[in-house]
């Protein structure tokens, strides 16, 4: 049993190996309505392992394979070797091809207007939408740099404090996206507004003031928003001559997790064979 699924986007393949190389990859591949999450991307797209969080242990060995299929478009290959049947992997890589081809197109569209690679300061980097924007960004080849409320784990965390943020938080940053707050999920008590009302206006307004001192180094500043003391709280970036994007959106919708998720839990497994 297995799969062998072909599709051709519009990217010549060196562009899709080294997406395919950098980090985020596997998360951006990762259908949302499957009960999977990435515990650790493989160190090597030839050799490595990937680890994932799986409700049941299977062989899985997967090739990928890329080659010319025209003036700056690839044919791309993912052969399976495993007990899951055709019919059940084939929705999945389905949508693995369709959002290999998003996202290139997405990287295209971006590099016609910045051509060189950022560095990006992101909070609330593990929630819903930081997670698939992280991985986003770091598959077009940019440095995410993700502020966190402890002490950092590697060179790719900065520890911020949202009520008094380190003055050198944002050295050496291009962008910062600001996504941190308390969940909107549960009853609306007073308890609960005052907790989220309290975990976005004074935090936006520090991270604001300090990426205004950041200046003129710091490019944009792209928080997550609503109307009033939210968008408010971001002025001083704007006063600053940075871009000051607000981004409003609705509740976002997934499989994965909020409003559509199971709840399920389920332990971390290794998967052998070859890496995502």
């Amino acid at each position: 049993m297995g799969l062998t699924y072909s599709s051709v986007v519009s990217a010549d393949a060196g562009e899709v190996f080294a997406w395919h190389t950098r980090p985020g990859a596997i998360t951006r591949l990762m259908p949302p309505w499957q009960p999977v999450r990435v515990v650790r991307e493989a160190p090597s797209v030839r050799d490595g392992q990937a680890v994932l969080a799986l409700s049941a242990v299977l062989r899985w060995r997967h090739t990928h394979q890329f080659a010319p299929a025209g003036e700056s478009t690839t044919l791309v290959t993912d052969m399976v070797d495993t007990p899951v049947p055709a019919g059940l992997l084939r929705p999945m890589f389905g949508y693995r091809h369709r959002q290999l081809a998003a996202d290139l197109a997405a990287h295209a569209r971006a590099r016609q207007l910045c051509p060189a690679p950022l560095t990006i300061a992101v909070t609330g980097s593990g929630g819903l939408v930081g997670t698939a924007l992280a991985a986003l960004l770091t598959t077009g080849g940019h440095r995410v740099i993700r502020l966190v409320r402890r002490p950092p784990r590697d060179a790719g965390e900065r520890e911020w404090r949202p009520d008094a943020p380190d003055a050198g938080l944002l050295a050496g940053v291009d962008a910062v996206i600001h996504l941190a707050g308390a969940s909107i999920a549960g009853r609306f008590t007073p308890a609960h507004k005052d907790e989220i009302r309290d975990s976005r206006i004074g935090p936006t307004r520090e991270l604001a003031r300090l990426a205004a001192r950041s200046a003129p180094g710091l490019r944009a500043f792209v928080t997550a928003s609503a109307v009033g003391d939210w968008e408010d709280a971001a002025a001083p970036a704007a006063a600053a001559g940075i871009r000051t994007v607000h981004v409003r959106t609705g509740i976002v919708q997934t499989p994965r997790c909020g409003t559509f998720s199971a709840g399920i839990r389920i332990p971390p497994i290794r998967m052998p064979g070859r890496p995502e």
